[in-house]
C-alpha cells in the first residue's frame, strides 16, 4: 500500500477575461464547493502535482510553464479525520483522535 505525503496543492482556475473562478461542487456534500486540490505523490514537485490534479479532477491539460506559482511555502494545521489516518502515515492508526504509532499504541 503506498501513502500519500502530508504535502498538498491548492489550484484556482481563473479566466482573466470573464474574472470567473472554476469551483467544484462535492458529489459527498453537494452543499460544499471547493477549488482543486490534491497532494503530492513520490518524487513530484508543486506544480507537476498540480498540473495532475487539474487534468485528474477536471480534465483539462496544462503545462507547468502556464501555471503561475503564488505561495509554494504555507503551512495549515488541521484535524486528520480517523477514516483517512491509514492512507496518510504508515504504520499508524487513531487513537483517541490522534494518530499513533502501532509500534507504540498500548
Amino acid at each position: 500500500m503506498s501513502f500519500k505525503l502530508p504535502v498538498s496543492v491548492l489550484v484556482v482556475i481563473y479566466a482573466e477575461d470573464t474574472k470567473r473562478v472554476l469551483m467544484l461542487q462535492r458529489r459527498d456534500d453537494p452543499a460544499f464547493w471547493q477549488s482543486v486540490t490534491g497532494s503530492l505523490e513520490a518524487g513530484e514537485t508543486a506544480l507537476q502535482a498540480a498540473a495532475r490534479e487539474v487534468k485528474e479532477e477536471v480534465a483539462i491539460d496544462v503545462a507547468c510553464e502556464q501555471l503561475t506559482l503564488i505561495d509554494c511555502q504555507r503551512t495549515v494545521e488541521f484535524e486528520i479525520f480517523s477514516s483517512f489516518a491509514s492512507s496518510l502515515c504508515a504504520g499508524c492508526r487513531a487513537q483517541y483522535g490522534i494518530l499513533v504509532l502501532s509500534c507504540a499504541a498500548s
